[in-house]
């Protein structure tokens, strides 16, 4: 990963370098003074804090002494593999359910997916749309259709066609966040 060395607003750039393969860096012969230290993480990746994984701006304010500075360390997270779903066996015109869209997910941070962080992407054309308190969509109609709800408690998403549709509906995708 790059890491920067900036001055003590978090603006202004002195230094970049890169990570070795276990995550070292160093910036030798800095003057004593405040300054900002940041990582940008490898494409795919999101800053998280070192500690508890929460979403961070991957910067942390370090003062330099006399001494060399340790320690300051950072995290990145892996956000979670979503995988296609799918329903076989339904009866044409009837309600069709995934017991648990998460069930084929994985996270590469070994961390653990729960229904309440999934939402689900609106297709184009969709009405009547539901949303979590979060924010996470939880459900719509496709017109000439049917509507697609997800059970944020469950991870269970059940079709219900309307009055007279018997085809294939319209395939949705999902997003999946994992704790951090």
């Amino acid at each position: 990963a790059t890491v920067t060395l900036y001055a003590a607003n978090g603006t202004t750039v002195i230094t970049t370098t890169t990570t070795d393969a276990s995550g070292n860096y160093s910036f030798p012969n800095l003057a004593p003074g405040d300054y900002q230290v940041g990582i940008t993480p490898p494409g795919g990746f999101s800053n998280v804090s070192s500690t508890d994984a929460s979403p961070t701006d991957g910067k942390t304010a370090v003062t330099v002494g006399s001494t060399a500075v340790t320690g300051v360390d950072f995290g990145v997270n892996e956000p979670p593999v979503a995988v296609n779903d799918g329903v076989t066996g339904q009866t044409p015109g009837q309600p069709a359910t995934v017991p648990n869209i998460l069930s084929n997910d994985s996270d590469p941070n070994g961390g653990t997916l729960v229904p309440g962080n999934i939402s689900l992407v609106t297709p184009a054309g969709a009405t009547g749309v539901t949303t979590d308190g979060d924010g996470d969509v939880t459900g719509f109609t496709v017109p000439n259709q049917g509507t697609w709800a997800l059970n944020p408690t469950t991870g269970e998403v059940t079709f219900t066609p309307q009055s007279g549709f018997t085809g294939d509906p319209t395939p949705i995708q999902y997003t999946v966040a994992d704790a951090a």
